[in-house]
């Protein structure tokens, strides 16, 4: 997988949703622009639009940044943060869990998904 292509294949599924809620958006790849990573292209697009629609659902001003980070051994490492509602440090856990979700005031009427 083209990691150069993925984040700015990313980039354009990202514009439209910062742009209506008025959020800066910066997706940002730290690479060789040819850089190749063995994975699963569909599945990592998968993760990366879940990470960032939520980060921009919850995200009432300010912006998101994405950065991915080509690693020694071919490896990425991927950083979403925003200047959203943030996580109960306690309960960082549980996002991570199957089907997980944090109850807050902001996401008690939503359902995790853009």
């Amino acid at each position: 997988m083209n990691l150069g292509a993925l984040f700015r294949r990313l980039q354009q599924f990202l514009e439209l949703k910062a742009l209506t809620r008025k959020l800066r958006l910066e997706v940002r790849f730290q690479g060789p622009p040819q850089a190749e990573v063995l994975t699963d292209k569909r599945r990592v697009m998968q993760v990366l639009l879940n990470l960032c629609y939520n980060a921009i659902k919850y995200t009432f001003c300010g912006g998101v940044e994405v950065t991915g980070r080509f690693l020694e051994d071919r490896k990425l490492r991927i950083e979403v943060a925003d200047t959203g509602i943030g996580i109960d440090p306690q309960k960082l856990e549980s996002v991570c869990a199957m089907f997980g979700m944090v109850d807050t005031k902001a996401s008690s009427h939503e359902t995790g998904m853009f």
